[in-house]
């Protein structure tokens, strides 16, 4: 099974160090939301009379020119999908964050939507609001909030045949750990009919240069992560664990596919002659049946891809999730800087 990961990113994550660098190379899409240009706003029926959003982006510190220099480097390779945040996606946003119950927005009542009506309820206690943008990009890609725009771009972005799962793109896992209001069950009950909701981690490796810019950089990993040898493995390792861990397949099997895939995504890295570094990426998501029996490690006994030794494996760990978010009702996440999951310093 083949699955497309789409990552969703907020008005601010160009802003980071590195920007994208490793997001590209664990999404098969980035949809990221840019300033509106006026045509744009017109085209939406709603003009607006200070012209563009760029200005907006430049008072809030959201340096639209850097923003665009990525988004240019990403679409060399065909990697983003940008998004005008206009008028349209701005009142979407403006309507989850001040009232977060999404039938007001004609969404159907999915696991996704209860997800995202709680995850939003966090952020705003911990006055991250910016990150509710990457949900309202979650419900667009997965068709369940419309905006005429959105639902061009993803139909010309899609692979045929190729399913598509949206992903909240994270930086590390205390971001992800503040919004979606979830702990490690150390020390506790790792029973999945307590903490239904887990994070498999591995290693993998980013092409990384002291004397490259971010954009030179990027433009590095955008091309390695475009050849077609490391996108069919990359999706079909995704692939294998959403079927692992929605129980739709014997788990062995899956777990020793996603080990065939692993070990080819780094022999493809490393052979690519670029300079690397290590980074630990894990996927937090509901699991769906039981774990018992399978080979995985802890995470707390570390994990290695090793390119020397016997090969690649994954990690486990069971997240204790806050109450207010219901069990089994999370939306999946995806985070490249799990150094805390790994207990990495």
């Amino acid at each position: 099974m083949k699955l497309q990961q789409w990552g969703t990113f907020s008005v601010r994550d160009h802003l980071k160090p590195r920007a994208f660098v490793a997001d590209v190379l664990l999404f098969d899409k980035l949809v990221i939301p840019r300033p509106a240009a006026a045509s744009e706003l017109c085209g939406e029926g709603q003009a607006d009379p200070n012209g563009d959003q760029r200005d907006r982006w430049i008072q809030q510190g959201w340096d639209p020119d850097r923003q665009r220099e990525l988004l240019d480097v990403l679409g060399e390779f065909n990697r983003a999908v940008e998004l005008p945040w206009g008028k349209e996606a701005q009142q979407d946003w403006q309507t989850i964050h001040d009232q977060p119950d999404l039938s007001q927005l004609e969404c159907g009542r999915s696991d996704l939507t209860q997800a995202i009506e709680a995850q939003i309820r966090l952020a705003k206690e911990n006055d991250v609001a910016y990150i509710v943008t990457g949900s309202v990009l979650s419900l667009y890609v997965a068709s369940m909030l419309h905006n005429e725009v959105a639902t061009k771009l993803f139909a010309l972005a899609k692979i045929p045949g190729v399913p598509v799962e949206p992903v909240i793109a994270y930086g590390s896992y205390a971001e992800f750990s503040t919004d979606q209001g979830v702990r490690l069950a150390e020390g506790e009950s790792r029973d999945a009919a307590v903490a239904p909701y887990a994070m498999f981690g591995w290693e993998f490796f980013v092409p990384e240069d002291d004397h490259s810019s971010d954009v030179k950089l990027l433009r590095k990993a955008a091309k390695l992560a475009s050849r077609k040898d490391l996108c069919e493995t990359r999706q079909d390792f995704q692939g294998w664990l959403k079927l692992m861990y929605e129980g739709n397949v014997d788990r062995q099997d899956a777990y020793d596919h996603m080990i065939k895939m692993l070990n080819e995504y780094t022999r493809i890295v490393r052979g690519s002659g670029l300079a690397t570094v290590a980074r630990y990426a894990a996927k937090a998501a509901p699991v769906l049946a039981p774990l018992a029996g399978l080979a995985l490690h802890s995470a707390g006994m570390g994990v290695g891809v090793g390119v020397a030794a016997s090969s690649a494996s994954l990690c486990l760990e069971w997240l204790l999730p806050n109450p207010q978010i219901p069990d089994r009702l999370r939306s999946a996440a995806l985070l490249y800087d799990a150094r805390r999951f790994f207990h990495k310093r």
